[in-house]
């Protein structure tokens, strides 16, 4: 309907939902413009909080690349040398 796919008025009311079908033209349509504005206020929480995750998540690797923590990889090629070594070998 926002898309103009279909005209608002010529939906039966038995293919609306529930909430909608007693409502009148006038009623569905601010209805569906309160819906729309929420929708829109929810879609930019999302992406708030997704740039705000994702800051943090790049803080918290930063850190650990600073600090010299093992993050997985570096764990995985440390064990790997390691199991080498006992049997060995030596990775370059």
């Amino acid at each position: 309907m926002e898309r103009g796919e279909v005209a608002l008025g010529d939906v039966k009311a038995e293919e609306l939902p529930e909430a909608m079908r007693g409502m009148s033209l006038g009623e569905r349509q601010d209805y569906l413009k309160t819906r729309a504005e929420r929708r829109a206020q929810l879609e930019e929480q999302i992406l708030e909080l997704n740039r705000a995750r994702e800051e943090h998540v790049g803080k918290v690797r930063r850190g650990r690349a600073e600090s010299g923590s093992a993050t997985l990889d570096v764990a995985l090629v440390e064990s790997l040398r390691e199991q080498a070594r006992k049997k060995g070998l030596s990775l370059e």
